[in-house]
C-alpha cells in the first residue's frame, strides 16, 4: 500500500490558549487528615483555588515554603544591590513582608544562620527598630534573634 499527499491528510493543528482558564473552575477537595498532617502540597503558581488555599496559607510547613522560595529568589535577585530602598522594594521581600508575622521563626532562624539585610522585614514586620541608634547588619540580626526568642510564648501570629 503506498501513500500519497492529499489535502485529505492535512495535519490537524488545535489552538490553546497560552493560560489555561480551567483552572479557575478545578474544583479539588483534600481531606481534612491530609491537610493536618501535612499530605498536600500545592504550588502556588499553579493553584488559584480560595477555599482550599486559605486553609493551606495557615500551615506552617506551606508557610515555610513560600519564605524559603522568596527568600531565596529575594536573594539572588539582590546580592550585588547596595540601595537599600532597591533592596527592600523587591517583590520578592514584598512577598515575605506579606506573610506577615508568621513568617518570623523563618527569618530567625535564618538570621542565625547568616546574618542579612533581610533584618529589614523584621523592622517593616513588627512597626520598630530594634536600636534607636545607627548599627551594623549583623549586630541588628544578632539584636532581634535575641529579641524574638524572649517573647513568650514565641507566638508570631499575634
Amino acid at each position: 500500500m503506498k501513500f500519497t499527499k492529499s489535502l485529505r491528510m492535512m495535519p490537524l493543528i488545535v489552538s490553546l490558549a497560552a493560560v489555561s482558564p480551567l483552572y479557575a473552575k478545578t474544583n479539588i477537595a483534600f481531606n481534612e487528615d491530609d491537610i493536618l498532617n501535612n499530605r498536600v502540597q500545592m504550588d502556588p503558581k499553579i493553584f488559584r483555588l480560595t477555599n482550599v488555599v486559605e486553609n493551606v496559607t495557615s500551615d506552617n510547613a506551606y508557610i515555610e515554603y513560600r519564605f524559603k522560595n522568596s527568600y531565596e529568589k529575594w536573594r539572588a535577585e539582590t546580592k550585588f544591590l547596595s540601595n537599600i530602598s532597591k533592596i527592600i522594594s523587591n517583590k520578592h521581600f514584598q512577598a515575605i513582608l506579606a506573610m506577615g508575622r508568621r513568617v518570623s521563626p523563618y527569618i530567625t532562624n535564618q538570621l542565625e544562620q547568616e546574618p542579612s539585610n533581610l533584618v529589614w522585614a523584621l523592622n517593616l514586620i513588627y512597626d520598630k527598630q530594634i536600636s534607636k541608634g545607627t548599627i551594623s547588619v549583623e549586630t541588628a540580626s544578632r539584636l532581634w534573634v535575641k529579641w524574638l526568642k524572649q517573647q513568650k510564648p514565641f507566638n508570631f501570629n499575634a
